[in-house]
């Protein structure tokens, strides 16, 4: 199942733009939360860079990618039309559906901005080259744009969360040593059906119940950065040969280097993140600990800057997700948090970003098959 989709539509005989957020329940596709709002003027795309503004990804993309035509002096309907690539008046209708929770830490903010970037590309036909800048799955430009709307959206980030998200199956991805602009280069790795189906077999995603604002622990992490002190230089070190080491041991289809990769990773982000920001909240501390105490997993980490939202474990040989809820029940307090997690089957998709036309769709309908891998 794919978490995250975004909805893009011109209509006729409009004269304002629409966009919609959703937050549906993962497997029904149950509307749980939605916020929408009209734009019928272009000062009403002025509060894009207020992230906790109503649809404010949205509105990022919408300004990236050339609605708001200030300098035109013309009409916010001319500007719309002129986007749409109209010449009778027109509407515009956007809507993007998370099957996640807010601050998951699984780079929702990342995936989606990529999501409706790509989504407006394909509705509005902009001219063939930004098509192909805009949909290719795995295009180095449409993750420069995440990173360019993300800069706009003020919440930071970098280009792990879209390249991982958006393009399908295990990767390594470098860029030169102080070369601006940075330049990404991609190597997808094979993995043996064998060893990929038991990598599956073995991957547990948990949600912890706790979110939190990426942006907060990333400042922290960017102010530790610019001090270079010797145990940041020594972490970004460790992190670069983590990388190197994950990579070498799925090409080798050594699960059990995967898990200790995965847990050294976990150590090096709490590092650069420091002990007094949060990255690590104390039920999770206990809950990694009883796990690697009793054998039952062969590493795990936070996902994302760390904080809350989802923690990823790599189960050790025989192990079942019960079991490790029965581990957890047997070693921690019948009161502690634990009791709030949830517990979800996750798999490596080969497969990443895709675009596709629908003949027709009702206003508000939701189809959960769009989700589908």
């Amino acid at each position: 199942m794919f978490p995250l989709s975004c909805r893009c539509r011109i209509v006729s005989g409009s004269s304002h733009v629409f966009l919609r957020t959703e937050n549906r329940e993962l497997g029904s596709g149950k509307l749980l939360s939605a916020v929408e709002t009209r734009v019928e003027d272009v000062t009403d795309l002025s509060n894009y860079n207020v992230p906790n503004a109503d649809c404010a990804l949205l509105k990022c993309v919408l300004v990236f990618l050339g609605l708001e035509n200030r300098q035109s002096g013309q009409s916010f309907q001319w500007m719309v039309n002129n986007f749409c690539k109209s010449d009778v008046d027109v509407g515009l209708e956007l809507v993007a559906t998370s099957l996640l929770p807010q601050g998951s830490g699984l780079g929702t903010s990342s995936i989606l901005a990529g999501c409706v970037l790509a989504s407006v590309a394909k509705c509005t036909g902009l001219e063939a080259e930004k098509l192909t800048r805009y949909c290719d799955n795995g295009s180095h430009d449409l993750m420069e744009a995440v990173l360019k709307v993300e800069q706009l959206l003020t919440t930071g980030g970098g280009y792990q969360d879209q390249m991982n998200g958006l393009v399908g199956g295990a990767k390594m991805v470098t860029c030169a040593t102080a070369q601006f602009p940075i330049h990404l280069q991609t190597e997808r790795l094979h993995m043996e059906h064998s060893f990929q189906e038991c990598f599956n077999e073995s991957l547990t995603l948990v949600f912890t119940g706790k979110t939190r604002l990426a942006k907060n622990i990333l400042r922290n992490v960017l102010r530790r950065w610019a001090l270079r002190t010797p145990t940041i230089k020594k972490t970004v070190a460790g992190l670069v040969k983590g990388a190197q080491d994950s990579r070498q041991a799925i090409l080798n289809s050594d699960l059990d280097r995967v898990g200790r990769s995965l847990s050294e990773y976990w150590e090096y982000k709490k590092s650069m993140a420091g002990e007094e920001s949060g990255a690590e909240p104390l039920i999770v501390r206990e809950v990694l600990a009883a796990l690697h105490r009793r054998g039952v997993v062969r590493g795990g980490s936070l996902c994302g800057a760390g904080g809350g939202g989802f923690m990823v474990l790599l189960k050790a040989a025989g192990v079942t997700t019960d079991h490790l809820r029965k581990v957890l029940a047997e070693e921690l307090p019948e009161e502690s948090e634990v009791s709030n997690f949830t517990w979800h089957d996750c798999k490596i998709s080969d497969a990443g970003l895709s675009t596709r036309v629908l003949s027709s769709d009702a206003p508000g309908h939701f189809d959960i098959t769009w989700h589908s891998v």
